[in-house]
Formats: C-alpha cells, sequence, structure tokens
C-alpha cells in the first residue's frame, strides 16, 4: 500500500487529496489541509514535495491519540498526520479530514471530521508505508 498526495497551493493554505493506493487502484480518499508553502520553514510551511517514509504512532508528546509520523523531512522534524480542522492547528504538519468546508466561517477552507477520517486511515494503512507528496 502506498499514499499519493495531491496538493493545491494556495496563499493561506495548501490543501490536497490523500489517496491511498493498493495494487493500482485508490482505495480510500480523503482531504487534507497544510500551512501555504513558505520553503520548508519550520512550523509555517508545508513540506516539499518528495516520497516520504511514514509510520504510525499511538501516542506522542502533544497527541494522546493515534497518529503517523513522516520522517526523513530535510531540515525539519516532528511532522505528523493528526485531527484538527483549522489552519491554526497545524504546524507544518498534515490534517485529514473527508471533505473541506469553511467550518468557522473566515473565508479559509478547513477540513471536515478529522478524528474519524484519521481514524480510518489509522486503520486502513499498514504500521509503515510510503506518501508521495506532488502538486496536483
Amino acid at each position: 500500500m502506498t499514499v499519493e498526495i495531491l496538493r493545491t497551493y494556495q496563499e493561506k493554505e495548501t490543501l490536497s487529496t490523500l489517496n491511498v493506493i493498493d495494487g493500482g487502484k485508490i482505495i480510500f480518499s480523503c482531504k487534507g489541509l497544510e500551512p501555504p508553502d513558505k520553503g520548508n520553514a519550520h512550523n509555517i510551511s508545508c513540506i516539499p514535495e518528495a516520497v516520504y517514509s511514514v509510520s504510525k504512532e499511538v501516542t506522542s508528546k502533544g497527541h494522546e491519540y493515534p497518529h503517523f509520523r513522516v520522517a526523513n523531512v530535510k531540515d525539519r522534524a516532528g511532522i505528523l498526520w493528526h485531527s484538527g480542522n483549522y489552519f491554526k492547528d497545524t504546524l507544518g504538519c498534515l490534517l485529514v479530514g473527508d471533505s473541506f468546508g469553511d467550518r468557522n466561517k473566515d473565508g479559509v477552507l478547513d477540513v471536515l471530521n478529522s478524528r474519524i477520517t484519521l481514524q480510518k486511515l489509522y486503520n486502513l494503512l499498514p504500521d509503515k508505508f510510503q506518501a508521495t507528496y506532488k502538486k496536483k
């Protein structure tokens, strides 16, 4: 199983479609939200386009629920896929949800149903896998 993250870069955020692929077929799809592209700057930027190793974690500091850790991001550490709905909930991490919507009516899209979507990914994906981040 692999994951492909197809991104659309915007001024205030990076929106994506995350596809889980098995045997060449998409078996699950959801949405993602990251900070905008700020040249890989710590806490304020999405990570660069590349292929990364991702692994499951049960808990970590600040995230007392199952989530994923992205490894070997150049000049960065602590990159996770975790739950959250709003741009303010990510410091360079990927928030997942089942759709986009302007939940807080600020004119910026948010991800919806994040915890449920994260749990579905956690149940579906193996302990370690590859994720490809690229422009849509």
